[in-house]
């Protein structure tokens, strides 16, 4: 997904750096889901899949997001998987 840095003159002499893109889009989205649902942290397939099963995780309903045609799949991110630690 692509995203752009740049920056935004709101009037002299403030310039404001701003990051636009869908990812962004998405992720602003995704955080207000959490607001919505009342949980701390869902997260979305792409996110998922970086996390190699170091998490334990509950997939939630497709949910619809403002500028997707089709709703997006999101995580409930529930705890930290438990590792065995060796002395």
């Amino acid at each position: 997904m692509a995203q752009l840095l740049g920056e935004i003159e709101w009037g002299q002499p403030l310039v404001a750096p701003v990051v636009v893109g869908d990812t962004i889009n998405v992720a602003a989205r995704v955080e207000r889901l959490t607001r919505d649902l009342s949980v701390d942290v869902l997260i979305t397939e792409e996110v998922r899949r970086e996390l190699d099963g170091r998490f334990q995780i509950r997939v939630m309903p497709a949910l619809p997001v403002k500028g997707k045609p089709e709703p997006i799949v999101t995580y409930l991110v529930e705890g930290v998987e438990s590792v065995a630690q060796t002395a």
